[in-house]
């Protein structure tokens, strides 16, 4: 073995480096095969240590740490793989069920107005005193819940006051619409959001108007006056078609939706200073909405008494409404807005009008009359729905 391991070295003397090298790394499978190592590195993993000593031991001059590298390389690249592939499953099963969690948001925040119109008009509960009933219940919960988190000195702001401001008008004409109105008319004249957040960012912002922001705007309005020229059949109010009470509510659902617009773009602007956390402004709004509904609703002097003798059923559609869309509907959306983005929380905002009409036709057996109105209903969720998709698309570029 020494004279064969010194015949080589003189035959190497007049070779350059890289045809050493060669040779070097062309012997190892012969001196492994010698050992009976050579199959077991290449079918499982090798125990480095042992083979490295071993290798090292009787053959000095051939770098052993390089050879047990170049076999187990492979080994490494697939356990990365299979790691990187878990990875993404996860992620995507994360990102599913984000987007299920919005897509419930927005079926709650779809029946809002079903529940109101059900319980002012059906069970003749004061409206206002709803707002703040509902309140009553969940600004104790949140203070429990989030009570260390939230900056108290940023609830009395100059800022903060504004979004107050707004935030209430927005709530009091919501919720006074669907008294007045069909909650499916109120539900489709808030789909409007989405355009009147892109103008008012545009005239405002001075931002680039979104493509294709202007034929969206004519496919939907379309389709909503399709929906609209016929009236819907309601239970309680068959055949009595148009009447000042609608454009009432829908006046009020109107200015809603202006009134939303104009918080959105706020709120984008103070999440750019980045000053103050979303608990806060979530806890500000809840914690407004009680103050001034409670005294307005003392103020026109609306009967509580109402609560004292409401049924079981009353109050399972009360609960769905205080806890079920104000809380949950509006917590559940904050953090689905910071787990996934808000351009892909706001793609299933037509989802609400779905839900609407689910939930109107049980609660209130409102229910769409003609096939107009089923024509302009998927022309009006279609044109949103890729309106909102081409956004995200868009702010991906």
């Amino acid at each position: 073995h020494e004279k064969g391991k010194s015949a080589r070295l003189e035959g190497d003397e007049g070779e350059d480096s890289d045809t050493k090298d060669v040779k070097r790394l062309a012997a190892i499978p012969n001196i492994l095969r010698r050992k009976g190592k050579y199959q077991s590195l290449m079918n499982e993993e090798p125990d480095e240590t042992a083979d490295s000593s071993d290798m090292s031991s009787e053959h000095s001059d051939i770098k052993t740490d390089n050879s047990v590298q170049l076999n187990i390389q492979p080994l490494e690249v697939t356990r990365l793989r299979v790691s990187s592939l878990e990875i993404e499953r996860k992620e995507r099963l994360r990102k599913g069920l984000w987007i299920g969690l919005t897509f419930l948001t927005h079926s709650l925040w779809g029946i809002y107005p079903v529940l109101v119109r059900n319980l002012s008009v059906v069970h003749k509960v004061p409206t206002l005193s709803l707002m703040a009933a509902a309140n009553l219940i969940n600004v104790p919960v949140m203070l429990l819940a989030t009570g260390g988190s939230i900056q108290y000195k940023e609830l009395v702001s100059k800022t903060m006051l504004y979004l107050e401001a707004i935030i209430v008008l927005r709530s009091v004409s919501n919720i006074l619409a669907p008294h007045f109105t069909l909650a499916i008319w109120c539900q489709l004249i808030t789909l409007s959001t989405p355009f009147l957040v892109a103008l008012f960012s545009s005239a405002i912002l001075k931002e680039t108007l979104p493509p294709f922001t202007i034929p969206s705007m004519v496919l939907s309005s379309i389709g909503g006056f399709l929906m609209l020229f016929y009236h819907f059949e309601e239970s309680s109010q068959a055949e009595q078609g148009w009447s000042s009470q609608d454009l009432l509510g829908m006046s009020l659902a109107a200015f809603s939706s202006v009134c939303l617009a104009l918080y959105m773009i706020m709120v984008k602007r103070t999440a750019s200073k980045k000053t103050t956390s979303a608990t806060t402004v979530l806890f500000a709004q809840l914690l407004a909405l009680l103050v001034y509904s409670l005294v307005i609703s003392v103020a026109i002097g609306e009967d509580w008494s109402v609560y004292l003798h409401m049924s079981g059923a009353t109050w399972s559609v009360f609960l769905m409404f205080a806890v079920g869309v104000l809380l949950l509907g509006n917590v559940g959306q904050t953090f689905a807005i910071r787990e996934i983005g808000a351009p892909v929380v706001s793609s299933v905002l037509p989802f609400r009008m779905v839900a609407a009409l689910v939930a109107g036709y049980f609660l209130l057996g409102e229910q769409l009359k003609h096939w107009t109105q089923f024509l302009g209903a998927v022309v009006c969720l279609l044109s949103l729905t890729a309106y909102l998709t081409i956004q995200i698309f868009h702010k991906k570029r």
